[in-house]
C-alpha cells in the first residue's frame, strides 16, 4: 500500500463520477478561467480548459493531455540549513509542479499554449503576451501579482520546500520512518489529521472549515510528487489543487494551521 495518498473506496468512486459532470463548472467560475481573469477571447473561443489541457496532446514525459509552454528548469530551490532536523534531500521539481509554475512563476505567458512540436518536444506558440503580475484583472485590479511564486526570477528559495523528499519517507513512497517534526503518513486522511490538544497529547482532529464545521479534503487528497526514482517529492500538488477553489485552491483552508499541522508536528 502506498502512503500518499489516502482516498476512501467512497471518495474515490464519487469523485470519479462526478467529475465529468462537475470539473468545468468548478473552473470556470475561478481564476483558472483565464477569460474571466483577462477578459472575454483571451483564449481561443473562450475556451475554459484549452490553456492547460489538449483532447489529443500526450507527450512523453508529459500527461494529463498537456497543452501550455514548459518553463525552463533552473530554479534556485529551497535549501535547509546544514544539520537542521528537518533537512531533507533536494531533488528537484516533479513535473505537476512545473506545471503549475508554467503560470505561476511568472516566466512563461499565460496564453502561451498549444501547436505541439513532436519533433522537438516542444509547445508553441511561445509568444503569449499576459504573464502573471505584469497584467490587470477584468476588473482593473492588479491582483495577479499576488500569485506569482518566485517573482519572475525562477527563485523559490524563500517558500516553502518543494523539490525536496519527504522526511521519513522511503524512495518509493511505501513506507514511513517517524522523523521528529513530522507527522507520520498514515495519520493522513480526507477528513481527519493528528494534532495536539491542550495538554500536549497527540489527538486525532477533524478538517474544519472557518464555522467550525468538519469538512473533507478537496480535489483528491494529499500527494507527492516523482522525480526520477523518487516518488516522495514534496511539491506544489501536496498543498494545493488546480482544479477546486472550495477552499482557494488549497486541498482544506488553514484554519487553526491545520493545513500546515497535517505535515508538520510542533
Amino acid at each position: 500500500m502506498r502512503f500518499w495518498k489516502f482516498l476512501t473506496s467512497l471518495g474515490a468512486t464519487a469523485a470519479l463520477c462526478a467529475f465529468s459532470l462537475t470539473a468545468h463548472a468548478a473552473v470556470q467560475n475561478t481564476p483558472h478561467n483565464m477569460n474571466y481573469t483577462f477578459g472575454a477571447n483571451t483564449i481561443q473561443d473562450n475556451q475554459v480548459c484549452l490553456p492547460c489541457h489538449a483532447p489529443h496532446n500526450q507527450p512523453t514525459p508529459q500527461d494529463t493531455l498537456w497543452n501550455h509552454v514548459m518553463p525552463a528548469n533552473g530554479y534556485q530551490l529551497y535549501q535547509t540549513s546544514p544539520g537542521f532536523v528537518e533537512s531533507a534531500a533536494v531533488v528537484g521539481l516533479d513535473d505537476e509542479s512545473l506545471k503549475c509554475l508554467s503560470c505561476h512563476d511568472g516566466t512563461v505567458a499565460v496564453d502561451s499554449y498549444g501547436g505541439y512540436n513532436f519533433a522537438t518536444n516542444t509547445f508553441g506558440p511561445t509568444n503569449g503576451t499576459i504573464k502573471l503580475g505584469a497584467h490587470s484583472d477584468i476588473l482593473g485590479n492588479a491582483s495577479t501579482s499576488a500569485f506569482v511564486v518566485g517573482g519572475g526570477t525562477q527563485d523559490l528559495s524563500h517558500d516553502h520546500p518543494v523539490g525536496v523528499v519527504y522526511p521519513g519517507l522511503s524512495a518509493d513512497g511505501s513506507t514511513f520512518t517517524g522523523t521528529a517534526m513530522k507527522n507520520p503518513l498514515t495519520t493522513w486522511t480526507r477528513t481527519t489529521y493528528q494534532g495536539v490538544d491542550a495538554n500536549n497529547n497527540t489527538v486525532t482532529l477533524n478538517y474544519k472549515d472557518n464555522n467550525g464545521n468538519n469538512i473533507s479534503v478537496a480535489g483528491g487528497g494529499f500527494g507527492f510528487g516523482t522525480t526520477g526514482a523518487n516518488k516522495n517529492v514534496v511539491g506544489c500538488g501536496s498543498c494545493h489543487t488546480p482544479h477546486t477553489y472550495t477552499y482557494n485552491f488549497l486541498i482544506v483552508p488553514n484554519t487553526n494551521s491545520q493545513l500546515c499541522l497535517t505535515c508538520h508536528n510542533r
